[in-house]
């Protein structure tokens, strides 16, 4: 007789989170915070680092600033999806819950 519930039962309130970390360093200090964001199905790491409501793109996709430090030859930025570097061109990775994405800033 099949179950008229499906399983495992879901537990109310337990929301699934993707973590953003945004780390200003040494550099930047003042920025350093985690923000954690409701999972979605199809979540991308871009979407993600958008949803933090710090970090800005340009059109093109690349990361123009992060909470008003505005990225450029002098200061530059590492990101990392569950401790290991992601490259730039790799922002439309999915994400699953409980991953975790850095954004850390440095200057060069």
């Amino acid at each position: 007789m099949p179950l008229p519930i499906p399983l495992p039962i879901p537990i109310p309130g337990q929301d699934r989170y993707v973590t953003v970390v945004i780390n200003g360093g040494r550099a930047f200090p003042q920025i350093t915070q985690p923000y954690y964001i409701r999972y979605r199905p199809g979540m991308t790491v871009y979407q993600a680092l958008l949803e933090t409501g710090v970090v800005q793109f340009s059109f093109g996709g690349q990361i123009v600033s992060v909470s008003g430090v505005f990225i450029s030859n002098a200061i530059r930025y590492t990101i990392r999806l569950n401790g290991r570097p992601l490259p730039p061109n790799q922002l439309y990775l999915p994400l699953q819950p409980g991953d975790a994405v850095g954004l850390e800033l440095y200057y060069v």
